[in-house]
């Protein structure tokens, strides 16, 4: 869990280093620059949620009926519910800066991302 941490933390610092290297480089970079630190969570969200999960993505995880009666292992459906947790962590932290302060409409996103992703 901590390397997880440290790595997410360096991809966040990459990120808005390297944006703050390009936007003195290329001042027509500068509108892009608000955008900054929501990427850099979004990524960092990714990158930690990737590396927590690496156990189940190689070992698979219980997949079950209805009634609770386990069918086995599945390192795919391990896969679809990692791929889908990074694209919510990257979805919901780049809603924010597009909502008005106070109407961050947090749960409808999330069922629609849930609908779009299912």
């Amino acid at each position: 869990m901590v390397s997880a941490y440290a790595y997410s933390t360096l991809a966040a610092c990459g990120i808005g280093l390297g944006a703050l290297v390009a936007m003195r480089r290329f001042p027509t970079l500068h509108s892009i620059g608000v955008g900054v630190p929501h990427a850099a969570v979004g990524c960092a969200g990714a990158i930690s949620t990737l590396m927590n999960n690496v156990r189940d993505l190689q070992s698979g995880v219980p997949v079950m009926d209805g009634d609770g009666g386990m069918y086995g292992t599945s390192c795919a459906a391990a896969l679809t519910g990692v791929f889908r947790a990074m694209l919510l962590q990257a979805g919901v932290s780049h809603t924010f800066p597009i909502c008005p302060r106070g109407h961050t409409p947090i749960l409808p996103i999330y069922h629609r991302m849930y609908l779009l992703l299912s």
